[in-house]
């Protein structure tokens, strides 16, 4: 039996009737059209399951922020990865639209974790509103650095306020803090917690300070290998106040070391502050303030004798725990709209 021939200007589909090659032509190009619909749309629903540009959601990571970077609409940062890509004006207003896990600033930088915010030794001049989120987990490894914190330098005409830094854990040489490095600007609301290491000028909050911290505290424990270091601010000085604020970590440092603030001079002045924690040093350890010099002001703040372990201090009046948990203690503090005590607790701030 003879094969079938077919004609060089057929094709033959299995089962029917040849076609020409213009048909079977024009039937592979809409098979390639269906299966390529097929894949886009494939891609799209992966996409999907991603954050904005194709980044897992845990990043947070979106192309643009929200506002206008204005005082009146700020960009409004809803994660790490918005802080670290977007946040690149000196001179703009943010402000935090949630809570934010810091977590993965671990794994940043070959292990030196968070860079501050606009650069180590950069200074910002803008506002910062947390909205009085939470930015957990935060972690900056960086003992050779100066001026080491989230924010290097808050400069003279910045606002930072709202902002809680929790279980941060953060590392540095001289002007540490887990909140700022240093500060020439306003600094109001604000509270911190983990633990801060470095040098001289060390502090919970605030390496040092030369402008106005109001309202804020920090549970954080501090450890300083030089002088100057404090539970809330390592440096109070020129001419500069730190108001309504407390300080319960434990502060370990060399010379100068105070539960809250390590040294305060050049008419700087301490009003209506407390702190608590454990405090040891070689040399000027007060268990409030460990060295209170040139015309250096301490008004109306006190510090736990017992539980600091401390007798004295270069300002401040010393009681027992008992009586720092009672309201007659505290002369002239306001216990309606800035501080609240409850029953057997220490007096906390009405914003916290």
């Amino acid at each position: 039996m003879k094969p079938v021939r077919t004609s060089p200007s057929k094709l033959r589909i299995r089962g029917g009737d040849a076609v020409s090659p213009v048909v079977a032509t024009i039937m592979m190009v809409a098979v390639t059209v269906i299966l390529s619909s097929v894949l886009f749309v494939l891609v799209l629903e992966i996409a999907n399951m991603t954050d904005d540009g194709g980044q897992v959601p845990d990043s947070g990571s979106t192309p643009l922020p929200t506002g206008s970077g204005t005082p009146e609409d700020p960009y409004l940062l809803r994660s790490i990865g918005e802080i670290i890509d977007l946040v690149n004006d000196r001179d703009s207003h943010y402000a935090l639209a949630s809570d934010i896990d810091a977590s993965s600033t671990r794994f940043l930088n070959d292990g030196a974790g968070f860079e501050p915010m606009f650069g180590l030794g950069n200074s910002f001049r803008g506002s910062f509103d947390g909205n009085h989120h939470n930015i957990t987990g935060l972690y900056i490894n960086r003992p050779s650095s100066n001026q080491v914190g989230f924010f290097s330098w808050i400069a003279a005409d910045a606002d930072v306020r709202n902002i809680n830094i929790i279980d941060a854990e953060v590392i540095g040489g001289n002007n540490v803090g887990i909140l700022a490095g240093r500060s020439t600007g306003t600094i109001l609301e604000c509270s911190t917690s983990g633990t801060v290491t470095g040098q001289d000028r060390v502090g919970g909050l605030v390496g040092a300070n030369w402008r106005i911290v109001e309202r804020s505290h920090s549970n954080a424990d501090v450890t300083a290998s030089g002088s100057i270091i404090g539970g809330l601010v390592g440096e109070n000085r020129q001419n500069q106040l730190i108001l309504n604020s407390y300080a319960t970590g434990t502060v370990t440092g060399g010379s100068t070391v105070g539960g809250l603030v390590g040294l305060n001079s050049n008419n700087a002045r301490i009003t209506n502050c407390y702190s608590v924690g454990v405090v040891s040093g070689t040399a000027d350890v007060g268990g409030l303030i460990g060295s209170n010099a040139v015309n250096g002001q301490i008004l109306s703040s006190y510090w736990d004798t017992q539980t600091s372990n401390t007798l004295v201090s270069s300002g401040g009046t010393g009681k027992t725990t008992s009586q720092m948990k009672q309201s007659a203690t505290f002369l002239g503090w306001d216990f309606t709209d800035i501080w609240v005590l409850y029953p057997g607790q220490y007096p906390l701030l009405v914003s916290s």
